[in-house]
């Protein structure tokens, strides 16, 4: 396992971080669980990845906002798609 299977694990974690934004979480949820199922190893390396990417310096209270903003961005943006 090289820096380029390395590198490869951490794109993946930030491509699923980034996703968590824009896609629709049931589809994200069962890609995981697809992944999982069939390479449990690599995606127990991607958890840790994105473990890793956690600022864990942070308050409790910093991250639950992060996570807060997120979710309300996603219902912002549904509830303008059933107004339209």
């Amino acid at each position: 396992m090289g820096a380029n299977y390395h590198d490869t694990l951490g794109n993946e974690a930030l491509a699923i971080a980034l996703s968590i934004r824009d896609e629709d979480p049931q589809q994200i949820l069962d890609s995981l669980t697809r992944g999982c199922a069939s390479d449990p190893h690599r995606m127990a390396q991607i958890i840790m990845a994105l473990a890793a990417f956690t600022p864990v310096d942070e308050p409790h209270t910093d991250l639950v906002a992060r996570v807060m903003g997120i979710t309300h961005a996603r219902v912002d943006h549904v509830l303008q798609a059933v107004a339209a």
